[in-house]
C-alpha cells in the first residue's frame, strides 16, 4: 500500500481549488494508491445540503476516480439536521464509501459538536481499514474494536499543536505496537501545528517485532510504502494473545 500523507495547511473554503491542484500533482508524481489528510484542515462549517458541501464531496470523489485510489481527505465540520459533527468521509475509485464521525470530542469541541455513535470499518480492494479522528486514537478500546471487526490498518486524521507532538506520537506508537497494526497519522503544517505526520509499521524480528517509523517533519507530504500482507499474521497472533477481559479470575 503506497500512502501519500498530505499535510494540508489550514485553509478557507475559497482556497479549496488551490489545495486540490497541489494534491493532484503529488498523486501524479508519487503514484500513491492512498491519500490521507489532516483533521479539519478546511476551516469552514459545511451544511450537509449546501452547494459547498456537495462541491467538497464531488472534488474528492473525482480525485479518487481520476487516480483510481483510496481517499481519506481528513475530516470536516459538517452541520446536519441533528447537529454539528466532526466527520471523516471515505472515497474509493469514484465512490463515497461512508463517513466516520469523531467519537471522542476534545476540549472546546464538546460544547459545539455532537459525538459520533459508531466505530466503522471500511473496505476497499482487499483492504479493511478504520479511521480514528484525532483524539479517538488516544483510547485503546477504539482501535481494538476496529481490529476485532477486521481492520488491518488505521488512518488517523489529526490537528495537533506543536507543543503536544511528543504525546501525540506516543499515542500513535502505542496503538500500533500494542496491536501490531500500521497507523498513519496526518497533521497540518500550519502554525502553530507544525506537521510531524507519522506512519508506523511492524518489522518481524525472529520471535519478536520491532516498530518502524516514517516522519514527515515539516514537509508538505510524506510517502509510506506499507506491506499489509506481512502484518496480518502479526495482528491475528496478537489478538489471540490478548485475553480481552480483565477482572476477577483473570490475572
Amino acid at each position: 500500500m503506497k500512502i501519500l500523507s498530505f499535510q494540508a495547511r489550514v485553509s478557507a473554503y475559497s482556497e479549496l481549488s488551490s489545495v486540490v491542484k497541489k494534491i493532484e500533482r503529488k498523486l501524479e508524481t508519487s503514484k500513491a494508491d492512498t491519500l490521507v489528510m489532516p483533521e479539519k484542515w478546511l476551516n469552514t462549517v459545511l451544511k450537509e445540503k449546501s452547494p459547498e458541501y456537495k462541491n467538497v464531496i464531488d472534488v474528492f470523489t473525482h480525485i479518487s476516480s481520476s487516480f483510481s485510489c483510496l481517499v481519506v481527505p481528513g475530516s470536516f465540520s459538517v452541520e446536519r439536521s441533528n447537529g454539528l459533527f466532526n466527520s471523516s468521509p471515505v472515497f474509493y475509485r469514484g465512490e463515497l464509501l461512508g463517513h466516520q464521525d469523531k467519537l471522542s470530542l476534545f476540549g472546546p469541541e464538546k460544547s459545539k459538536y455532537r459525538r459520533g455513535k459508531e466505530i466503522e470499518v471500511f473496505h476497499a480492494r482487499d483492504i479493511a481499514f478504520g479511521i480514528a479522528v484525532c483524539y479517538d486514537i488516544d483510547f485503546p478500546y477504539y482501535v481494538k474494536v476496529q481490529i476485532r471487526n477486521g481492520a488491518r490498518i488505521i488512518f488517523n486524521p489529526s490537528l495537533i499543536l506543536r507543543r503536544y507532538k511528543d504525546m501525540w506520537h506516543l499515542y500513535v506508537k502505542l496503538r500500533s505496537l500494542e496491536n501490531r497494526i500500521p497507523v498513519v497519522s496526518v497533521n497540518s503544517i500550519s502554525d502553530p501545528l507544525g506537521g510531524g505526520s507519522l506512519a508506523t509499521y511492524m518489522i518481524q524480528d525472529d520471535s519478536a517485532v520491532l516498530l518502524g517509523l516514517t516522519n514527515a517533519g515539516k514537509n508538505l507530504s510524506m510517502l509510506s510504502d506499507i506491506d499489509l500482507e506481512s502484518h496480518i499474521p502479526m495482528i491475528e497472533k496478537r489478538m489471540l494473545e490478548d485475553p480481552g477481559e480483565y477482572g476477577p479470575g483473570h490475572n
